[in-house]
């Protein structure tokens, strides 16, 4: 009975992100591909292309899998975000997504807790822990409000990770006690197999690395005589997943379109541009991997006999391992790297979070009160000012889109038929105040001066108004 022990000042934190994601996500409007996942898209305009004057609006399950459809052959194979958005447009209001998505969070500072506590599930969670896993996974964030927030992004970042990660629960708790499920259930087998179609229909650059690491654990647990069925299954449907995402037309068509946008720049100008990426992103992770790796040249004269710390160590090394290996994918491929950043750090997260928990266990301490005290004091620091700059901003701006908001009511009232000047976010061009908030500043949905840009195209066709654009300051 000890896993239901619940502990209220764990709760409490937990009630904290939620309430305070809830937030965030309310100031959040429609953005980018919102808009566009609102229409029918016709056959030849993938997503985010321009919106024909005849396009209608979602409004029947058929049209929602007509959008998957042309997705897939024309966008990417990540299907059950695509789905999750178009469901959200036919039947449910935002409202209902700010709950559902403040939750995800929540849930997947969770699962980071028990992936770190031997694939545990309980609800005795040490607060400190909950608060450092948010706090991290806020701090070292390129792409918050993109990958956290956005619909869209949120739809195929947030949700998919936390459906990977409960995934890869049961198998971290075989990892760390071999008793756990050692008998095989059909029911089990069966509902581990679909969830690993679920988790492997995910993210391209993350699940192909836990796909190997995961078959040499299959292949250790085979020569121990300890593979059950469920793990082969659940590792099966994992592979699957994965085909059914990276085999999609739609990517090709997509890294082909790529190629024609890249075709006029020079080779080495657009890897360059990649590496310049690349190297923001690291700086983001910096003292995660920094701590890491320190940590592990540390630890080999302090655990080189101790092999219970090594499951803790071995967890550590893969979840980095993965994360190098998912920054690698996304240098290579000729798109933006930015939110499957997101992918990366919190598979560092779970790495240095191992770390913490193997020391705990082991009541042997790598690093000394008074550097713990100098990175409390930095974190303390930074994470105060970045929250309260955060909710200020995005307040501020929130209200200035109510305003624009009400401007495009009374213009559907009364049409003058004319384009809608809007004033810039007040944070726009402010790149101080995007910099003292740690780069979570909520962007305007219009986005250019020029209302034929086509996701201006898309603001005013979802509005039912003749045009918008941002006014020149």
């Amino acid at each position: 009975m000890k896993n239901f022990v619940i502990n209220k000042k764990g709760i409490l934190v937990l009630l904290f992100l939620f309430v305070f994601m809830y937030v965030l996500n309310c100031f959040t409007p429609l953005l980018n591909e919102d808009y566009f996942g609102a229409f029918v898209w016709p056959e030849g305009v993938p997503n985010l292309g321009q919106l024909p004057e005849n396009a209608r609006r979602v409004s029947s399950l058929s049209d929602v899998l007509k959008n998957c459809r042309v997705y897939y052959l024309t966008e990417g194979g990540r299907l059950p975000g695509v789905l999750l958005i178009g469901v959200l447009f036919w039947d449910l209001e935002k409202a209902y997504f700010n709950l559902f998505n403040a939750l995800l969070m929540v849930v997947l500072v969770m699962e980071i807790y028990w992936l770190s506590h031997e694939g545990k599930v309980t609800f005795n969670f040490d607060y400190s822990y909950l608060f450092w896993i948010f706090f991290c996974l806020w701090a070292f964030n390129a792409s918050f409000v993109d990958a956290c927030l956005w619909i869209s992004g949120s739809s195929n970042y947030l949700l998919m990770m936390v459906v990977v990660l409960a995934f890869l629960v049961p198998y971290v708790r075989n990892y760390y006690d071999e008793s756990y499920l050692q008998k095989d259930n059909l029911k089990i087998s069966i509902g581990i197999f679909f969830s690993g179609i679920l988790a492997g229909w995910s993210h391209e650059t993350t699940i192909c690395w836990l796909i190997l690491f995961l078959l040499y654990w299959l292949y250790l647990c085979k020569k121990k005589k300890n593979l059950q069925n469920w793990k082969f299954s659940g590792f099966l449907g994992l592979c699957i997943g994965y085909l059914l995402l990276i085999c999609a037309p739609g990517n090709f068509y997509r890294l082909s379109q790529q190629h024609q946008i890249n075709g006029g720049i020079p080779l080495n100008e657009l890897y360059l541009n990649k590496l310049m990426e690349l190297v923001w992103i690291i700086l983001f992770h910096f003292l995660l991997y920094y701590f890491i790796v320190k940590f592990l040249i540390r630890v080999k004269k302090i655990f080189i006999n101790n092999p219970e710390f090594k499951l803790y160590l071995n967890i550590a090394k893969i979840c980095s391992l993965i994360a190098i290996g998912s920054g690698i994918v996304m240098f290579l491929i000729p798109v933006s790297g930015w939110r499957p950043s997101f992918l990366n750090l919190v598979f560092l997260v779970i790495a240095t979070a191992s770390l913490f928990r193997g020391q705990e266990i082991t009541s042997i301490f790598v690093f000394n009160n008074q550097e713990i005290k100098f990175l409390k004091f930095v974190g303390y620091a930074y994470f105060t000012m970045t929250i309260f700059v955060s909710l200020w901003c995005n307040y501020i701006n929130w209200n200035h889109w109510n305003e624009v908001l009400a401007m495009i009511h009374r213009e559907q009232k009364n049409p003058s038929n004319i384009v809608l000047h809007v004033q810039p976010y007040y944070t726009d061009n402010k790149a101080w105040l995007n910099f003292c908030s740690g780069l979570h500043l909520i962007y305007m949905p219009v986005v250019s001066s020029d209302e034929n840009d086509r996701i201006n195209v898309a603001v005013a066709r979802y509005y039912n108004i003749k045009g918008i654009a941002k006014s020149d300051r």
